[in-house]
């Protein structure tokens, strides 16, 4: 439960911090590698934490246990992978927003950088469902922490977007 509760305010840390001092520095080329290695780290948490699903469904004997296991991840991904493509397009809409024609909305682009930290920790209190379905048979809650904490990454794409765009202005 600890490892979880640190996994979570790590992702939300990461993400804050890099938005506070996206303002601070000019450096955009550091940003387009931190914002890649954490995208990068985002998938590879999704993809891994559903291929481990996957062989701990295999592993399950009971059969209403396997049912159990498998209708909770399913529903939660259906639902968090909804919601981060609604939170990924509104991300995506702001960064389109704050081109460099629109400069003079300096509101815009003080929502477009913190809508992306927001938007992730939002992400990481989807965990409380883990502890929701969590029973003695199966110890549910590291996979949804995992699965959130890349959720919360992908949400990153929207700020490396931007950066390759103001590169390439």
């Amino acid at each position: 439960m600890i490892f979880n509760l640190i996994i979570c305010i790590t992702v939300a840390l990461v993400v804050i911090l890099l938005s506070f001092f996206e303002f601070k520095s000019k450096n955009r080329k550091l940003f387009m590698l931190l914002n890649t290695v954490l995208l990068s780290l985002g998938i590879i948490l999704c993809v891994a934490t559903f291929i481990s699903y996957i062989t701990a469904s295999a592993s399950i004997q009971d059969a209403s246990a396997r049912s159990w296991f498998t209708d909770s991840i399913r529903m939660y991904l259906i639902v968090t992978y909804i919601i981060v493509a609604i939170l990924l397009v509104i991300n995506l809409i702001t960064v389109f927003l704050t081109s460099k024609k629109n400069k003079n909305f300096k509101l815009m682009n003080y929502m477009r950088a913190f809508y992306s930290p927001i938007s992730s920790v939002f992400m990481l209190l989807f965990t409380i469902y883990g502890v929701l379905v969590e029973n003695n048979q199966i110890s549910t809650f590291i996979y949804f922490t995992l699965t959130a904490a890349g959720q919360a990454l992908l949400i990153r794409l929207s700020n490396l977007i931007y950066l390759v765009r103001k590169n390439g202005d």
